[in-house]
């Protein structure tokens, strides 16, 4: 069964946790936000297509650390990224500018921001979810910390392989990802 625009925060009386339930969301928002909001930021992306140039940047990536508040935090040209052979059939060139802001709704956080007092907020939290039987939180938003893409494959295929290296049961694992449909497997 595939459920479209499920929010499972909003549904959890409908779920009850057999073996585990893995939420990969912002852990304050897991609990109702009860002592706090934890601080993220969030990247708002703008795409110019140049049709004129071949090329802008000397490489892929430019990062720009003294852009101020109102300027771009990077920006990637994305033909870099292609194949070399690629790269010379394609005319004009793609940039992506990432400008940071501060976002109010969870379906918009990226990265958290941690500072001292988040840090404590956030080991409240933590606590908060040792406490509940069978959950499993998990991810930049439920670790709030910074993860690369990598590391966070990485350390969910270990959750994964840990879960299901476990003595075979009849009971199913609840796979959670905001705002998606829960899924079940034996």
């Amino acid at each position: 069964m595939v459920m479209e625009s499920y929010d499972y925060l909003k549904n959890r009386p409908a779920y009850k946790i057999c073996r585990a339930l893995i939420f990969t969301g912002p852990i304050d928002e897991f609990f109702n936000f009860e002592v706090g909001r934890l601080s993220y930021r969030s990247l708002r992306r703008v795409h110019e297509f140049l049709p004129g140039a071949d090329w802008v940047q000397p490489c892929g990536q430019v990062n720009h650390p003294d852009a101020g508040d109102a300027g771009a935090l990077r920006t990637i040209e994305w033909k870099h990224l292609m194949p070399a052979d690629q790269q010379g059939q394609i005319r004009g060139t793609l940039l992506t500018r990432e400008f940071p802001f501060t976002p109010e709704e969870p379906d918009r956080f990226e990265y958290p921001v941690p500072t001292a007092d988040q840090g404590k907020l956030y080991r409240h939290y933590r606590r908060r979810a040792r406490a509940v039987p069978g959950l499993v939180i998990c991810g930049r938003m439920g670790t709030y910390r910074y993860l690369d893409m990598d590391k966070a494959i990485g350390l969910a295929m270990r959750l994964a392989e840990r879960l299901l290296s476990r003595e075979p049961t009849k009971r199913s694992v609840t796979f959670v990802k905001r705002s998606q449909s829960p899924t079940r497997q034996p």
